[in-house]
């Protein structure tokens, strides 16, 4: 039986199998950039190259780029184990595949670690640029400082920000704002005006996440009752004048970024990190990376109010040191390769 197995895993550890992962790797490159030409980046990275399988016609599976890693680094392990021989001379042989094994599992590792984040800032070279994160973590930012994180949606409770307390005595992710409220009680306020709120059933609901909150100030012990939508860019101002808002939980970055001026290619921005502030640009294809983090440009919008609103798409990859590891680990192993050649056909 054991020796069974080990043929087998001699096997799998063959040249044959790296010339059809290699096969498998070229198509599914050719095919995930010919998709993208058609539906764009974020499509095509998610069919292909962020999945296990591929599905043809969605029923036939193919392995996706996760598949091929998992099986790559398993076939890299075994032919570290039976195919390279244990001498001296195939030092720079098990380094150049150890290096490779570092970049499959990094590149696997880092796929699933890796947080994309949606920033949004105005033309003023004042104004902080806001990142969010992309994804259902919410929380309700007072003043852009002060934050209390979202809990379930249903879920309602009780909490202070700053000089307010708030209680939480509705939730709902698919809701839908009503310009008229049958009861007054049901009248709520929020940034565009004044509208009542109901939970709607998923199957004819319209997808307008939002809480009703009952807010009162300390000192001025004034109550009002509002609601926040996650749709809603512009803030409720409370009664002391300090803006509510519910939003996508916001990312804390090492650096700020403010926007001095736009256009349709890049924005020129003003970067503050570590107490020094240096002009940079920030275009499509050239994105400013710091402490693990690669920020790039996405479009412009016109605000309500006449201003510039700046998007970006940004990512943090707390494994984005893999390709250099990777590059010192080939070159050393390339090196250690030649030399030991090259003593052995001194010797």
């Amino acid at each position: 039986m054991f020796d069974r197995v080990k043929r087998l895993l001699k096997r799998a550890a063959s040249l044959q199998i790296t010339i059809v992962l290699l096969a498998f790797f070229a198509v599914l490159l050719f095919w995930g950039v010919l998709y993208q030409s058609k539906v764009g980046v974020d499509l095509a990275t998610e069919r292909f190259f962020g999945s296990f399988f591929i599905w043809v016609f969605d029923v036939i599976p193919l392995p996706g780029l996760y598949s091929l890693l998992v099986v790559s680094a398993i076939h890299l392990i075994l032919s570290m184990l039976y195919r390279i021989p244990r001498q001296k001379k195939s030092i720079g042989l098990y380094t150049m595949h150890l290096a490779l094994l570092i970049l499959i599992l990094g590149g696997l590792i880092g796929g699933f670690s890796r947080v994309p984040l949606k920033g949004y800032g105005v033309v003023d070279g004042k104004t902080d640029v806001v990142f969010e994160r992309s994804s259902e973590d919410y929380e309700i930012v007072l003043n852009d400082s002060l934050s209390f994180p979202l809990p379930p949606w249903g879920e309602l409770k009780s909490f202070q920000l700053g000089p307010y307390d708030f209680k939480m005595i509705l939730s709902c992710e698919e809701g839908y704002p009503i310009v008229k409220a049958k009861e007054e009680r049901l009248i709520l306020k929020n940034a565009s005006g004044f509208q009542g709120f109901e939970c709607r059933d998923k199957k004819e609901s319209v997808l307008f996440p939002g809480i009703v909150l009952v807010v009162k100030h300390n000192e001025f012990h004034h109550e009002e009752k509002i609601l926040l939508g996650l749709n809603e860019r512009r803030p409720y101002i409370l009664t002391g004048g300090e803006q509510l808002r519910l939003s996508n939980w916001r990312e804390k970055m090492p650096f700020s970024i403010q926007v001095i001026s736009v256009d349709k290619t890049g924005a020129d921005v003003l970067i503050s990190e570590k107490g020094d502030s240096f002009p940079r640009r920030i275009a499509l294809n050239v994105p400013y990376k710091s402490s693990h983090y690669s920020i790039y440009f996405s479009t412009i919008l016109d605000s309500f109010d006449d201003q510039k609103i700046v998007l970006f798409k940004a990512k943090k990859d707390l494994f984005d040191f893999v390709p250099y590891l990777f590059t010192i680990l080939l070159l050393a192993g390339l090196a250690l390769h030649y030399l030991i050649l090259r003593e052995g056909k001194k010797s």
